[in-house]
C-alpha cells in the first residue's frame, strides 16, 4: 500500500511540473526590472503583479530574478 501511495504522489508531482512547464508563466511588477516565479519571496509585498510568458518578459527587457532564478522550461 505504501508503494502505491508513493507512486501516486510521484505521478501527481510530475503532472504538476508538466503543467507548469507547459505554461511557462513568470510574474513581473509594474516598476521592477526582473521576472519571477509566483512564489518568489521578493514578490511578497507587491500588490500588483502581471503574468507573462518568459518569452514576453524577455522581449520587454525583463531579466531573471537572482533569488528564484526562473528558467525557460525548454532548457
Amino acid at each position: 500500500m505504501k508503494k502505491k501511495v508513493i507512486a501516486l504522489f510521484a505521478f501527481l508531482a510530475l503532472v504538476v511540473m508538466a503543467v507548469y512547464a507547459a505554461t511557462g508563466s513568470v510574474y513581473v511588477t509594474p516598476t521592477g526590472k526582473k521576472y519571477h516565479e509566483r512564489n518568489c519571496r521578493t514578490l511578497t509585498r507587491s500588490k500588483t503583479v502581471t503574468e507573462l510568458t518568459i518569452e514576453q518578459a524577455k522581449a520587454k527587457g525583463y531579466e531573471p530574478c537572482k533569488v528564484c532564478n526562473p528558467v525557460p522550461k525548454s532548457e
